[in-house]
């Protein structure tokens, strides 16, 4: 019987989330894709890492692979031993760095998130002040169409005034 434990290189009373982390971080060291020099080896080593986790991921497959496991080897597994101990402390400390990063990766897309509803609202300020110098700009042109018709209105009434005072020097 294969020893999924050792496969994993975690200890019985790991926890399922680690079990999750640890068998991420084996398939990103062992997916045949990232080792072209030792595809063969790597296909082999990621099928026995699924096969591990396959069975200890669901707590009904593992519960009864344990009971197997123990009455096959004879034996109650040492928990605490001293190698398994370190590794398991190493798990712990994975972990929390992965914790970590996902923390700054929720952070981060929290950040981003919030750029974007600033570029949002300066987008629709932007729109707001265009509309407004196009309505300056409507506006300025009225006030030149205006001026304009004054000052032809302006000219004309001077001509008329002229135009009078020259029939009024003929009398």
């Amino acid at each position: 019987m294969k020893d999924y434990y050792k496969t994993l290189g975690i200890i019985q009373s790991t926890e399922p989330t680690v079990i999750k982390a640890v068998y991420k971080a084996l398939m990103m060291i062992y997916h045949p894709d990232r080792n072209d020099s030792n595809k063969d080896e790597a296909i082999k080593m990621s099928k026995e890492i699924n096969e591990a986790y396959a069975a200890l991921s669901d707590p009904v497959t593992r519960k009864k692979y344990d009971s197997i496991y123990l009455i096959n080897n004879g034996k109650t597994i040492n928990l605490y031993g001293q190698e398994n101990q370190t590794l398991q402390n190493k798990i712990v400390d994975y972990q929390i760095q992965l914790k970590k990063l996902v923390t700054n990766e929720l952070a981060l897309k929290h950040q981003i998130n919030e750029q974007k509803i600033v570029i949002e609202e300066l987008k629709k300020s932007a729109n707001t002040l265009n509309n407004q110098l196009l309505n300056y700009q409507n506006t300025l042109e009225q006030k030149k169409d205006y001026s304009l018709a004054f000052k032809e209105k302006k000219n004309t009434l001077i001509k008329i005034i002229n135009d009078a005072e020259d029939i009024l020097d003929l009398f």
